[in-house]
Protein backbone atom coordinates (compact mmCIF):
# COMPACT_ATOMS: atom_id res chain seq x y z
CA UNK A 1 0.00 0.00 0.00
CA UNK A 2 2.82 2.21 0.89
CA UNK A 3 4.61 1.43 -2.42
CA UNK A 4 1.43 2.44 -3.98
CA UNK A 5 0.72 5.40 -2.51
CA UNK A 6 4.69 6.43 -3.11
CA UNK A 7 4.12 5.61 -6.97
CA UNK A 8 1.14 8.20 -6.84
CA UNK A 9 2.82 10.88 -5.02
CA UNK A 10 5.95 10.36 -7.90
CA UNK A 11 3.06 10.51 -10.40
CA UNK A 12 1.53 13.76 -9.65
CA UNK A 13 5.16 15.09 -9.59
CA UNK A 14 5.88 14.19 -13.05
CA UNK A 15 2.70 15.25 -14.35
CA UNK A 16 3.49 18.60 -12.97
CA UNK A 17 6.78 18.78 -14.43
CA UNK A 18 5.60 17.49 -17.93
CA UNK A 19 2.66 20.23 -17.93
CA UNK A 20 5.19 22.65 -16.83
CA UNK A 21 7.60 22.04 -19.33
CA UNK A 22 4.91 22.00 -22.48
CA UNK A 23 4.42 25.60 -21.40
CA UNK A 24 7.77 26.36 -21.07
CA UNK A 25 8.99 25.02 -24.32
CA UNK A 26 6.14 26.04 -26.13
CA UNK A 27 4.14 28.98 -24.45
CA UNK A 28 7.38 31.10 -23.49
CA UNK A 29 10.14 29.09 -25.75
CA UNK A 30 12.44 27.58 -22.84
CA UNK A 31 12.68 26.95 -19.29
CA UNK A 32 12.90 29.97 -16.69
CA UNK A 33 16.69 30.54 -16.31
CA UNK A 34 16.38 30.15 -13.04
CA UNK A 35 15.09 26.06 -13.46
CA UNK A 36 17.41 24.93 -15.12
CA UNK A 37 17.18 22.33 -12.52
CA UNK A 38 13.62 21.11 -13.85
CA UNK A 39 15.13 19.13 -17.08
CA UNK A 40 16.82 16.39 -14.97
CA UNK A 41 14.31 16.54 -12.18
CA UNK A 42 11.34 15.60 -15.21
CA UNK A 43 13.84 12.53 -15.99
CA UNK A 44 14.20 11.81 -12.40
CA UNK A 45 11.07 11.46 -11.38
CA UNK A 46 9.90 9.49 -14.64
CA UNK A 47 12.61 6.78 -13.89
CA UNK A 48 11.44 6.86 -10.09
CA UNK A 49 7.94 6.02 -11.62
CA UNK A 50 9.49 3.09 -13.67
CA UNK A 51 11.60 1.82 -10.66
CA UNK A 52 8.63 2.09 -7.57
CA UNK A 53 6.22 0.29 -10.20
CA UNK A 54 8.66 -2.28 -11.42
CA UNK A 55 9.53 -5.33 -9.09
CA UNK A 56 12.76 -6.10 -7.74
CA UNK A 57 13.53 -9.17 -9.78
CA UNK A 58 13.45 -6.56 -12.72
CA UNK A 59 15.15 -3.49 -11.00
CA UNK A 60 18.73 -5.47 -11.89
CA UNK A 61 18.06 -5.48 -15.47
CA UNK A 62 16.85 -1.50 -15.36
CA UNK A 63 19.75 -0.41 -13.47
CA UNK A 64 21.71 -2.55 -15.82
CA UNK A 65 20.23 -0.16 -18.70
CA UNK A 66 20.89 2.97 -17.01
CA UNK A 67 24.29 2.38 -16.53
CA UNK A 68 25.32 0.34 -19.79
CA UNK A 69 23.92 3.92 -21.45
CA UNK A 70 25.79 5.92 -19.37
CA UNK A 71 29.18 4.09 -19.96
CA UNK A 72 28.67 4.91 -23.44
CA UNK A 73 28.29 8.18 -23.11
CA UNK A 74 30.95 8.72 -21.24
CA UNK A 75 32.88 6.62 -23.79
CA UNK A 76 30.81 8.60 -26.32
CA UNK A 77 32.68 11.97 -24.59
CA UNK A 78 36.18 10.58 -24.08
CA UNK A 79 36.74 8.46 -27.54
CA UNK A 80 33.83 9.68 -29.92
CA UNK A 81 32.26 6.32 -29.90
CA UNK A 82 29.86 5.12 -30.31
CA UNK A 83 28.30 8.31 -31.05
CA UNK A 84 30.83 10.65 -32.63
CA UNK A 85 32.35 13.61 -31.32
CA UNK A 86 29.70 15.35 -29.19
CA UNK A 87 29.65 17.46 -25.91
CA UNK A 88 27.43 18.60 -23.25
CA UNK A 89 26.42 21.94 -22.56
CA UNK A 90 25.57 23.09 -18.90
CA UNK A 91 22.26 22.22 -19.08
CA UNK A 92 21.82 18.97 -17.34
CA UNK A 93 23.57 19.11 -14.00
CA UNK A 94 25.15 17.26 -11.88
CA UNK A 95 27.79 15.29 -14.47
CA UNK A 96 30.61 12.86 -13.94
CA UNK A 97 32.83 13.37 -16.62
CA UNK A 98 31.23 15.64 -18.85
CA UNK A 99 28.20 13.55 -19.06
CA UNK A 100 24.80 14.04 -16.87
CA UNK A 101 23.64 11.61 -14.31
CA UNK A 102 20.11 11.88 -15.80
CA UNK A 103 21.19 10.39 -19.22
CA UNK A 104 20.78 6.68 -16.08
CA UNK A 105 17.30 7.95 -16.01
CA UNK A 106 16.33 8.57 -19.82
CA UNK A 107 17.76 5.26 -20.95
CA UNK A 108 16.31 3.01 -17.69
CA UNK A 109 13.04 4.96 -18.78
CA UNK A 110 13.27 4.40 -22.69
CA UNK A 111 14.23 0.97 -22.73
CA UNK A 112 12.02 -0.42 -20.00
CA UNK A 113 8.95 1.07 -22.12
CA UNK A 114 9.98 -0.63 -24.97
CA UNK A 115 10.91 -3.84 -23.15
CA UNK A 116 7.44 -3.76 -21.73
CA UNK A 117 6.44 -4.03 -25.69
CA UNK A 118 8.48 -6.42 -26.70
CA UNK A 119 7.17 -8.81 -23.73
CA UNK A 120 4.03 -9.98 -25.68
CA UNK A 121 5.56 -10.46 -29.48
CA UNK A 122 6.04 -14.21 -30.25
CA UNK A 123 9.37 -13.84 -32.27
CA UNK A 124 12.85 -15.52 -31.45
CA UNK A 125 14.14 -13.44 -29.27
CA UNK A 126 17.15 -12.11 -31.71
CA UNK A 127 14.63 -10.32 -33.72
CA UNK A 128 12.85 -8.78 -30.16
CA UNK A 129 16.46 -7.63 -29.82
CA UNK A 130 16.78 -5.83 -33.00
CA UNK A 131 13.52 -4.24 -33.17
CA UNK A 132 13.85 -2.95 -29.86
CA UNK A 133 17.18 -1.18 -30.92
CA UNK A 134 14.96 -0.05 -33.73
CA UNK A 135 12.64 1.07 -31.57
CA UNK A 136 14.71 3.33 -29.40
CA UNK A 137 16.94 4.86 -32.60
CA UNK A 138 13.66 6.01 -33.88
CA UNK A 139 12.44 7.45 -30.76
CA UNK A 140 15.88 9.03 -30.59
CA UNK A 141 15.01 10.65 -33.70
CA UNK A 142 12.29 12.39 -32.06
CA UNK A 143 14.17 13.48 -29.28
CA UNK A 144 18.18 14.30 -30.20
CA UNK A 145 17.24 17.52 -32.75
CA UNK A 146 15.58 18.87 -29.83
CA UNK A 147 18.10 18.01 -27.63
CA UNK A 148 20.86 19.44 -29.53
CA UNK A 149 19.24 22.28 -30.55
CA UNK A 150 16.43 24.52 -28.81
CA UNK A 151 16.62 22.48 -25.88
CA UNK A 152 20.61 23.06 -25.36
CA UNK A 153 21.29 19.73 -24.20
CA UNK A 154 24.10 19.01 -25.99
CA UNK A 155 25.42 20.13 -29.29
CA UNK A 156 27.45 18.36 -32.28
CA UNK A 157 30.86 18.73 -33.23
CA UNK A 158 30.48 17.91 -36.99
CA UNK A 159 26.90 18.34 -38.26
CA UNK A 160 25.33 15.66 -40.33
CA UNK A 161 22.26 16.25 -42.32
CA UNK A 162 19.50 15.59 -39.56
CA UNK A 163 19.17 18.40 -38.17
CA UNK A 164 22.85 18.67 -37.32
CA UNK A 165 22.63 15.43 -35.93
CA UNK A 166 25.86 12.97 -37.86
CA UNK A 167 24.16 9.91 -38.80
CA UNK A 168 27.01 8.11 -36.39
CA UNK A 169 24.45 9.10 -33.97
CA UNK A 170 22.02 6.69 -34.55
CA UNK A 171 24.16 3.79 -35.55
CA UNK A 172 25.66 4.69 -31.83
CA UNK A 173 21.72 4.47 -30.65
CA UNK A 174 21.31 1.26 -32.10
CA UNK A 175 24.25 -0.82 -30.86
CA UNK A 176 24.04 0.50 -27.67
CA UNK A 177 19.99 -0.73 -27.17
CA UNK A 178 20.85 -3.97 -28.98
CA UNK A 179 23.29 -4.65 -26.36
CA UNK A 180 21.04 -3.86 -23.73
CA UNK A 181 17.97 -5.99 -24.94
CA UNK A 182 20.45 -8.91 -25.77
CA UNK A 183 20.95 -8.79 -22.45
CA UNK A 184 17.55 -8.67 -20.97
CA UNK A 185 16.30 -11.69 -22.37
CA UNK A 186 14.00 -12.77 -19.14
CA UNK A 187 10.68 -11.65 -19.66
CA UNK A 188 9.75 -8.32 -18.02
CA UNK A 189 6.65 -8.23 -15.47
CA UNK A 190 3.72 -6.62 -16.83
CA UNK A 191 4.40 -3.00 -15.76
CA UNK A 192 1.42 -0.46 -17.33
CA UNK A 193 2.89 2.40 -15.44
CA UNK A 194 6.75 2.02 -17.60
CA UNK A 195 4.65 1.64 -20.54
CA UNK A 196 2.40 4.80 -20.00
CA UNK A 197 5.73 7.11 -18.80
CA UNK A 198 7.35 5.94 -21.76
CA UNK A 199 4.74 6.93 -23.61
CA UNK A 200 4.09 10.47 -22.26
CA UNK A 201 7.70 11.47 -22.64
CA UNK A 202 7.65 10.83 -26.50
CA UNK A 203 4.38 12.54 -26.60
CA UNK A 204 6.26 15.72 -24.21
CA UNK A 205 9.06 15.94 -27.15
CA UNK A 206 6.18 15.66 -29.76
CA UNK A 207 4.49 18.30 -28.66
CA UNK A 208 8.15 20.34 -28.32
CA UNK A 209 9.05 19.68 -32.14
CA UNK A 210 5.79 20.73 -33.68
CA UNK A 211 6.12 23.96 -31.36
CA UNK A 212 9.53 24.72 -32.74
CA UNK A 213 8.31 23.64 -36.62
CA UNK A 214 10.91 20.07 -36.61
CA UNK A 215 8.09 18.45 -38.55
CA UNK A 216 9.62 15.13 -39.34
CA UNK A 217 10.75 14.89 -35.63
CA UNK A 218 6.80 15.74 -35.31
CA UNK A 219 5.45 13.38 -37.48
CA UNK A 220 8.14 10.42 -36.98
CA UNK A 221 6.65 10.84 -33.06
CA UNK A 222 3.10 10.65 -33.84
CA UNK A 223 3.59 7.68 -35.26
CA UNK A 224 5.47 6.04 -32.67
CA UNK A 225 2.58 7.12 -30.59
CA UNK A 226 0.12 5.48 -33.07
CA UNK A 227 2.29 2.21 -33.04
CA UNK A 228 1.70 2.29 -29.04
CA UNK A 229 -1.54 2.83 -29.18
CA UNK A 230 -2.06 -0.33 -31.83
CA UNK A 231 0.02 -2.20 -29.31
CA UNK A 232 -1.68 -1.68 -26.13
CA UNK A 233 -5.33 -2.61 -28.16
CA UNK A 234 -3.67 -5.80 -28.95
CA UNK A 235 -2.33 -6.28 -25.45
CA UNK A 236 -4.91 -5.66 -22.92
CA UNK A 237 -2.58 -6.28 -20.09
CA UNK A 238 -0.58 -3.54 -20.33
CA UNK A 239 -2.96 -1.31 -20.07
CA UNK A 240 -2.96 0.72 -16.75
CA UNK A 241 -5.75 -0.45 -14.29
CA UNK A 242 -5.76 -3.97 -15.16
CA UNK A 243 -3.56 -6.39 -12.83
CA UNK A 244 -0.42 -7.60 -14.36
CA UNK A 245 2.48 -9.65 -12.94
CA UNK A 246 4.23 -6.52 -11.72
CA UNK A 247 1.68 -6.99 -8.80
CA UNK A 248 -0.54 -4.21 -6.87
CA UNK A 249 2.08 -1.67 -7.06
CA UNK A 250 1.70 -1.36 -10.93
CA UNK A 251 -2.33 -1.64 -10.75
CA UNK A 252 -3.72 1.68 -11.49
CA UNK A 253 -7.30 1.85 -10.77
CA UNK A 254 -8.64 2.97 -14.35
CA UNK A 255 -10.82 5.94 -13.00
CA UNK A 256 -8.19 7.59 -11.51
CA UNK A 257 -5.81 7.08 -14.48
CA UNK A 258 -8.82 8.86 -16.93
CA UNK A 259 -8.26 11.69 -14.34
CA UNK A 260 -4.47 11.98 -15.40
CA UNK A 261 -5.32 11.55 -18.61
CA UNK A 262 -8.13 14.32 -18.45
CA UNK A 263 -5.50 16.35 -16.68
CA UNK A 264 -2.83 15.88 -20.10
CA UNK A 265 -5.44 16.40 -22.45
CA UNK A 266 -5.82 20.30 -21.85
CA UNK A 267 -2.89 21.87 -22.30
CA UNK A 268 -1.87 19.07 -25.22
CA UNK A 269 -5.06 20.83 -26.81
CA UNK A 270 -3.81 24.00 -25.95
CA UNK A 271 -0.35 23.51 -27.30
CA UNK A 272 -1.64 22.45 -30.60
CA UNK A 273 -4.08 24.91 -30.85
CA UNK A 274 -1.13 27.37 -30.65
CA UNK A 275 0.91 25.38 -32.85
CA UNK A 276 -1.46 25.61 -35.54
CA UNK A 277 -2.32 29.58 -35.09
CA UNK A 278 0.58 29.95 -37.63
CA UNK A 279 2.79 31.02 -35.05
CA UNK A 280 5.81 33.45 -36.27
CA UNK A 281 8.82 30.79 -38.00
CA UNK A 282 11.60 30.06 -35.46
CA UNK A 283 15.56 29.88 -36.66
CA UNK A 284 16.70 27.08 -37.43
CA UNK A 285 20.25 26.34 -34.66
CA UNK A 286 21.38 23.65 -36.61
CA UNK A 287 22.47 23.08 -40.66
CA UNK A 288 21.54 20.35 -43.06
CA UNK A 289 18.02 19.49 -44.10
CA UNK A 290 17.01 21.51 -40.46
CA UNK A 291 17.16 24.76 -42.53
CA UNK A 292 14.35 23.62 -44.88
CA UNK A 293 11.96 21.85 -42.35
CA UNK A 294 11.66 24.44 -39.60
CA UNK A 295 10.05 26.86 -41.41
Amino acid sequence: MARRALLWVLMAAYLLFWVGGIISYVFLDALPAAADWAAPMFLTLAAAGVLASSPLRDWPFLWAAGVIGFASELSGLSIHIPYGPYHYTDTLQPQIAGSPLVMIAAWMVLIAYVRQHTVSWRIPFTAVAVLGALWMTAIDLVIDPLAAGPLNYWAWVHEGLYYGIPFTNFVGWFVVSLVIFLIWKPHPARNPWAVWIGWSVILFFTIIAFGYRYWIPGVIGLALIAIDISLLRQSPGEVPGREGRAGAASGAPTKQLQSVGASLAKPVRIAIAKITQGLEPRPSVRGGISSQLTL
